[in-house]
């Protein structure tokens, strides 16, 4: 029903827009990991109503430090916040019956607004995004630096899965075993790329529609030079 999915999103941006609590009175915060799902509901292991208050998550991805906060109201997920490690807001993001629905907002370090992305239930409608300095990025420049930005990471979450004993090499991209132990979850590729590679070792990995890692980081330095 359209109207009632309308309501719950007015209710959940109302309270996202109050800080720091975010509505919740009283509010409880436990860590993610003592958490589980029940039929799309957060429960703390062993209790039998669904959460309400905050989950936590301590993150050190490829040396970057940060705390995640998901804000759970009876049970569901309504706003996730990352903050740095000195404690700045880095990103927010909303959300309506478990998928991202409302304005994602990223921050660079020094409070500069760096990325609005507008979803509907799961779908990425729009983006904007700015430079350190507050200039806007246009539409194809956005996509192939978050495209490049994809590739580095699986490149980085590759090479910390060969220097992991046990594991054996992996040469050929495997995205589902490097799943969620080294990605959180698979990149995507905003023009719907398929991201591949014969021998990942040497870094060879490309994108069906932006082409390999190393001409599109070169295209992405050249228009971060010029802009």
């Amino acid at each position: 029903n359209p109207k009632v999915s309308d309501c719950i999103l007015e209710v959940s941006e109302k309270i996202n827009q109050q800080k720091p609590s975010l509505g919740i009175t009283g509010k409880r915060e436990e860590s993610l990991s003592s958490s589980e799902e029940r039929d799309g509901l957060f429960f703390i292991k062993g209790e039998s109503k669904p959460f309400m208050g905050f989950l936590t998550r301590k993150d050190n991805l490829y040396g970057l430090k940060s705390e995640s906060k998901f804000e759970i109201i009876a049970g569901k997920k309504i706003c996730e916040r990352e903050y740095r490690e000195n404690g700045k807001l880095w990103m927010e993001s909303p959300y309506l019956n478990g998928k991202q629905h409302g304005i994602y907002k990223s921050w660079y370090e020094n409070g500069q607004l760096e990325k609005e992305v507008k979803f509907e239930e799961g779908l990425q409608i729009s983006q904007n995004k700015w430079s350190e300095d507050g200039k806007e990025i246009p539409p194809e420049a956005i996509s192939d630096e978050e495209c490049c930005k994809n590739m580095r990471i699986i490149l980085g979450a590759t090479e910390m899965f060969n220097m992991d004993s046990g594991n054996g090499k992996m040469l050929k991209l495997d995205l589902q075993q490097l799943c969620p132990k080294y990605l959180r979850s698979i990149p995507k590729c905003p023009q719907k790329g398929e991201y591949g590679a014969e021998n990942v070792q040497k870094g060879d990995v490309e994108c069906t529609v932006h082409g390999s890692y190393e001409k599109l980081q070169k295209k992405v330095d050249d228009f971060n030079r010029h802009k």
